[in-house]
């Protein structure tokens, strides 16, 4: 619920201890095969939104300059 820092975005406050009670509910209740799908397609959904987030990092990691200037007489050479 806390997120991995700068990995995955905290979930907490988004979904109420009654919603995420009600959702673990509903998945439990559905038939084998659609219990299946239902976490398969969760599961494809983090591995994407993951990859989304490693991809961004590594732009900005690749898009910082060589050396950034701190202040006019100041460099992080």
């Amino acid at each position: 619920m806390n997120g991995r820092a700068g990995v995955l975005p905290a979930w907490e406050g988004r979904l109420t201890e009654v919603e995420r009670n009600l959702l673990a509910l509903y998945v439990a209740g559905l038939p084998g095969a659609q219990r299946r799908l239902a976490i398969c397609a969760a599961a494809v959904a983090l591995l994407v939104f993951a990859a989304a987030n490693v991809h961004l990092v590594a732009v900005a990691f690749r898009s910082q300059p060589g050396c950034a200037a701190i202040s006019p007489d100041r460099h992080n050479c």
